[in-house]
């Protein structure tokens, strides 16, 4: 069970990872232009919150296992 974990949030920290952009137009500008609601800011705040806290139960898990 450990290991279908660590191997999915692998993949999640992948796809997260490079969804990112540092010029703004990754994922995170296609976003923005769904949503006008949310704004860039908004989801590069969420894609860097979801980088960190999916690399971090990455390492918790595979810490225990």
């Amino acid at each position: 069970m450990a290991t279908t974990a660590i191997l999915t949030l692998s993949v999640l920290l992948a796809i997260v990872i490079l969804a990112q952009n540092a010029k703004g137009s990754g994922l995170a500008a296609g976003f923005s232009a769904a949503y006008q609601f949310a704004g860039v800011a908004r989801t590069t705040h969420f894609l860097n919150r979801a980088t960190w806290v999916i690399g971090g139960t990455l390492m918790l898990f595979c810490l225990v296992s």
